[in-house]
Protein backbone atom coordinates (compact mmCIF):
# COMPACT_ATOMS: atom_id res chain seq x y z
CA UNK A 1 0.00 0.00 0.00
CA UNK A 2 1.22 3.69 -0.38
CA UNK A 3 3.47 4.68 2.63
CA UNK A 4 1.73 6.17 5.50
CA UNK A 5 3.01 9.73 6.41
CA UNK A 6 4.49 10.72 9.71
CA UNK A 7 1.51 11.51 12.44
CA UNK A 8 1.80 11.39 16.10
CA UNK A 9 -1.11 9.16 15.62
CA UNK A 10 -0.63 5.60 16.47
CA UNK A 11 -1.85 3.25 14.01
CA UNK A 12 -1.90 -0.63 14.05
CA UNK A 13 -2.27 -3.07 11.44
CA UNK A 14 -5.13 -5.31 12.61
CA UNK A 15 -5.03 -8.07 9.82
CA UNK A 16 -5.22 -8.33 5.71
CA UNK A 17 -7.62 -8.73 3.23
CA UNK A 18 -7.77 -9.80 -0.26
CA UNK A 19 -7.71 -7.20 -2.89
CA UNK A 20 -7.33 -9.04 -6.22
CA UNK A 21 -9.08 -12.61 -6.50
CA UNK A 22 -7.57 -15.08 -9.47
CA UNK A 23 -10.96 -16.31 -10.56
CA UNK A 24 -9.27 -19.05 -12.62
CA UNK A 25 -6.92 -20.34 -10.06
CA UNK A 26 -9.32 -20.09 -7.50
CA UNK A 27 -7.39 -17.95 -5.07
CA UNK A 28 -6.51 -14.69 -3.47
CA UNK A 29 -3.30 -12.95 -5.36
CA UNK A 30 -2.76 -10.11 -3.69
CA UNK A 31 -3.67 -8.60 -0.04
CA UNK A 32 -3.57 -5.22 1.45
CA UNK A 33 -3.06 -4.46 5.68
CA UNK A 34 -6.25 -3.12 7.35
CA UNK A 35 -5.40 -0.57 9.54
CA UNK A 36 -6.64 1.42 12.81
CA UNK A 37 -6.24 4.21 14.44
CA UNK A 38 -5.51 3.81 18.19
CA UNK A 39 -8.53 4.61 19.81
CA UNK A 40 -10.46 4.58 16.93
CA UNK A 41 -13.39 2.07 15.96
CA UNK A 42 -12.90 2.79 11.91
CA UNK A 43 -10.58 0.30 10.36
CA UNK A 44 -9.76 1.28 6.81
CA UNK A 45 -7.50 0.34 3.80
CA UNK A 46 -6.42 1.18 0.83
CA UNK A 47 -6.91 -0.29 -2.24
CA UNK A 48 -7.89 0.30 -6.16
CA UNK A 49 -11.38 1.09 -7.48
CA UNK A 50 -13.35 -1.42 -9.18
CA UNK A 51 -16.78 -0.72 -10.81
CA UNK A 52 -20.11 -2.84 -9.33
CA UNK A 53 -23.01 -2.41 -11.48
CA UNK A 54 -25.24 -4.75 -9.39
CA UNK A 55 -29.01 -3.59 -8.46
CA UNK A 56 -28.88 -1.00 -11.52
CA UNK A 57 -32.35 -2.06 -13.86
CA UNK A 58 -30.04 -2.13 -16.29
CA UNK A 59 -27.10 -3.93 -15.07
CA UNK A 60 -27.76 -6.82 -17.51
CA UNK A 61 -29.37 -7.26 -20.49
CA UNK A 62 -29.63 -10.47 -22.70
CA UNK A 63 -27.78 -9.51 -25.53
CA UNK A 64 -25.86 -7.42 -23.65
CA UNK A 65 -27.56 -4.33 -25.43
CA UNK A 66 -27.45 -1.11 -23.47
CA UNK A 67 -25.99 -2.56 -20.32
CA UNK A 68 -23.87 -1.66 -17.42
CA UNK A 69 -22.04 -5.24 -17.85
CA UNK A 70 -21.54 -8.14 -19.67
CA UNK A 71 -23.68 -11.16 -18.64
CA UNK A 72 -20.81 -13.12 -18.52
CA UNK A 73 -19.47 -11.29 -15.29
CA UNK A 74 -22.46 -12.09 -13.26
CA UNK A 75 -23.99 -15.21 -11.64
CA UNK A 76 -26.95 -16.74 -12.72
CA UNK A 77 -28.24 -17.05 -9.37
CA UNK A 78 -28.21 -13.47 -8.64
CA UNK A 79 -30.43 -12.39 -11.52
CA UNK A 80 -34.04 -12.27 -10.71
CA UNK A 81 -35.97 -12.55 -14.01
CA UNK A 82 -36.23 -10.02 -16.87
CA UNK A 83 -38.18 -7.02 -16.04
CA UNK A 84 -41.33 -6.98 -17.92
CA UNK A 85 -41.77 -10.32 -18.02
CA UNK A 86 -43.09 -13.50 -15.85
CA UNK A 87 -44.30 -10.95 -13.02
CA UNK A 88 -40.93 -9.02 -12.86
CA UNK A 89 -40.74 -6.19 -12.01
CA UNK A 90 -38.72 -2.83 -12.78
CA UNK A 91 -38.39 0.53 -15.02
CA UNK A 92 -36.27 -1.38 -17.54
CA UNK A 93 -38.55 -4.22 -19.50
CA UNK A 94 -36.21 -6.68 -21.08
CA UNK A 95 -33.36 -6.07 -18.60
CA UNK A 96 -32.71 -8.60 -15.78
CA UNK A 97 -33.78 -7.80 -11.91
CA UNK A 98 -30.35 -8.45 -10.77
CA UNK A 99 -29.29 -8.82 -6.96
CA UNK A 100 -26.90 -7.33 -4.18
CA UNK A 101 -26.19 -8.49 -0.81
CA UNK A 102 -28.46 -5.86 1.00
CA UNK A 103 -32.16 -6.02 0.03
CA UNK A 104 -35.41 -4.35 1.10
CA UNK A 105 -38.05 -7.02 2.01
CA UNK A 106 -40.32 -4.37 1.39
CA UNK A 107 -40.06 -6.01 -1.98
CA UNK A 108 -39.71 -9.28 -3.87
CA UNK A 109 -36.85 -10.19 -5.14
CA UNK A 110 -38.14 -10.25 -8.70
CA UNK A 111 -38.76 -6.58 -8.13
CA UNK A 112 -35.78 -4.10 -8.85
CA UNK A 113 -36.19 -1.87 -5.77
CA UNK A 114 -35.35 -5.49 -3.62
CA UNK A 115 -31.94 -4.25 -3.97
CA UNK A 116 -29.84 -1.31 -4.20
CA UNK A 117 -29.62 0.50 -7.36
CA UNK A 118 -25.56 1.11 -8.16
CA UNK A 119 -26.38 3.45 -10.30
CA UNK A 120 -28.46 5.54 -7.60
CA UNK A 121 -26.76 4.59 -4.29
CA UNK A 122 -22.61 4.94 -2.97
CA UNK A 123 -22.16 1.48 -1.85
CA UNK A 124 -19.14 -0.66 -1.44
CA UNK A 125 -17.82 -4.17 -1.70
CA UNK A 126 -15.64 -6.91 0.71
CA UNK A 127 -15.61 -10.60 2.02
CA UNK A 128 -17.94 -9.73 5.49
CA UNK A 129 -16.53 -13.48 6.24
CA UNK A 130 -12.67 -12.04 5.87
CA UNK A 131 -12.60 -8.88 7.71
CA UNK A 132 -10.02 -8.71 10.17
CA UNK A 133 -11.77 -7.64 14.13
CA UNK A 134 -14.58 -6.11 13.16
CA UNK A 135 -17.96 -7.18 12.51
CA UNK A 136 -19.01 -5.22 9.36
CA UNK A 137 -22.35 -5.48 8.92
CA UNK A 138 -24.49 -5.06 5.54
CA UNK A 139 -25.19 -1.47 5.43
CA UNK A 140 -22.52 -0.48 7.20
CA UNK A 141 -21.88 3.10 6.39
CA UNK A 142 -17.80 4.14 5.37
CA UNK A 143 -16.21 7.04 4.07
CA UNK A 144 -14.57 6.61 0.93
CA UNK A 145 -11.71 8.87 -0.14
CA UNK A 146 -9.80 9.58 -3.84
CA UNK A 147 -6.25 10.73 -2.54
CA UNK A 148 -5.05 11.99 -5.50
CA UNK A 149 -8.20 14.24 -5.80
CA UNK A 150 -8.84 14.23 -2.52
CA UNK A 151 -12.78 14.22 -2.77
CA UNK A 152 -14.78 12.00 -0.48
CA UNK A 153 -17.91 9.96 -0.55
CA UNK A 154 -19.99 8.56 2.03
CA UNK A 155 -21.14 4.75 0.98
CA UNK A 156 -22.81 1.46 2.80
CA UNK A 157 -22.08 -1.90 2.41
CA UNK A 158 -24.64 -3.49 0.14
CA UNK A 159 -22.52 -6.04 -1.58
CA UNK A 160 -20.12 -9.20 -0.94
CA UNK A 161 -17.06 -9.73 -3.17
CA UNK A 162 -14.34 -12.16 -3.31
CA UNK A 163 -11.93 -9.26 -2.53
CA UNK A 164 -11.65 -5.66 -1.30
CA UNK A 165 -11.44 -2.31 -3.66
CA UNK A 166 -14.71 -2.35 -5.36
CA UNK A 167 -17.76 0.17 -5.37
CA UNK A 168 -21.06 1.04 -7.14
CA UNK A 169 -21.13 3.21 -10.12
CA UNK A 170 -22.57 5.54 -7.85
CA UNK A 171 -19.59 5.61 -5.55
CA UNK A 172 -17.65 6.49 -8.40
CA UNK A 173 -19.72 9.71 -9.79
CA UNK A 174 -19.40 10.96 -6.16
CA UNK A 175 -16.20 11.14 -6.25
CA UNK A 176 -16.01 13.14 -9.78
CA UNK A 177 -14.90 10.07 -11.29
CA UNK A 178 -16.56 8.63 -14.86
CA UNK A 179 -16.45 4.92 -14.82
CA UNK A 180 -17.67 4.31 -18.22
CA UNK A 181 -15.74 2.72 -21.04
CA UNK A 182 -14.94 5.62 -23.93
CA UNK A 183 -14.64 2.27 -26.08
CA UNK A 184 -18.13 0.50 -25.30
CA UNK A 185 -20.27 2.82 -23.20
CA UNK A 186 -22.11 2.30 -21.08
CA UNK A 187 -20.19 -0.64 -20.51
CA UNK A 188 -18.02 0.23 -16.44
CA UNK A 189 -14.27 0.19 -16.12
CA UNK A 190 -12.46 0.27 -12.89
CA UNK A 191 -9.58 2.20 -11.60
CA UNK A 192 -6.60 0.30 -10.98
CA UNK A 193 -4.26 2.69 -8.94
CA UNK A 194 -4.09 1.95 -5.22
CA UNK A 195 -5.29 5.28 -4.57
CA UNK A 196 -8.24 4.97 -2.67
CA UNK A 197 -8.83 4.79 1.17
CA UNK A 198 -11.73 2.54 1.82
CA UNK A 199 -12.41 4.04 5.80
CA UNK A 200 -15.53 2.12 7.65
CA UNK A 201 -17.50 2.73 10.72
CA UNK A 202 -19.06 -0.43 11.79
CA UNK A 203 -21.35 1.37 14.10
CA UNK A 204 -23.33 3.30 11.93
CA UNK A 205 -25.91 1.70 9.25
CA UNK A 206 -28.30 3.14 6.78
CA UNK A 207 -31.64 1.05 6.51
CA UNK A 208 -33.19 0.71 3.37
CA UNK A 209 -34.56 2.35 1.05
CA UNK A 210 -30.98 3.98 2.02
CA UNK A 211 -31.42 7.99 1.10
CA UNK A 212 -28.13 8.88 0.15
CA UNK A 213 -28.59 12.70 1.93
CA UNK A 214 -28.60 10.18 5.02
CA UNK A 215 -25.43 8.27 3.97
CA UNK A 216 -23.84 11.18 3.18
CA UNK A 217 -24.69 12.72 7.01
CA UNK A 218 -23.94 9.70 8.27
CA UNK A 219 -20.00 9.51 7.15
CA UNK A 220 -19.26 12.84 6.81
CA UNK A 221 -20.23 12.94 11.26
CA UNK A 222 -18.12 9.41 11.37
CA UNK A 223 -14.81 11.09 9.13
CA UNK A 224 -15.06 13.99 11.42
CA UNK A 225 -15.14 11.96 14.63
CA UNK A 226 -12.12 10.09 13.09
CA UNK A 227 -10.11 13.20 12.26
CA UNK A 228 -11.19 14.46 9.34
CA UNK A 229 -8.77 15.95 6.64
CA UNK A 230 -6.29 16.72 8.89
CA UNK A 231 -5.93 12.91 9.95
CA UNK A 232 -6.29 12.25 6.21
CA UNK A 233 -3.55 15.04 5.43
CA UNK A 234 -1.11 13.73 8.11
CA UNK A 235 -1.41 9.66 7.60
CA UNK A 236 -1.58 10.54 3.48
CA UNK A 237 0.07 13.67 2.05
CA UNK A 238 -1.16 15.35 -0.93
CA UNK A 239 2.41 15.66 -2.39
CA UNK A 240 2.60 11.43 -2.57
CA UNK A 241 -0.67 11.48 -4.77
CA UNK A 242 -0.49 14.07 -7.42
Amino acid sequence: MPHLGESMTHVDIIGSVCSEWDYTKRTCVAQVDVRLVQGSKSPFFVSKLAIDADGSPTAYHPGDIGSYDYLANVSKNDLHGIQGEDGAVGPAPGFYVSGTSLSNPAYKPSDTRHWVDAATVPYFVINRQEFPQFNVPLGCVATVVDLQSRKRTGAILADTGRAVGEGSIALAVSLGLSPFSKMHPPKVVGFDESRFVYLLHPDRTVDAPWPVARIQSEADEAFRDWGGDAQLEAMFPKENFT
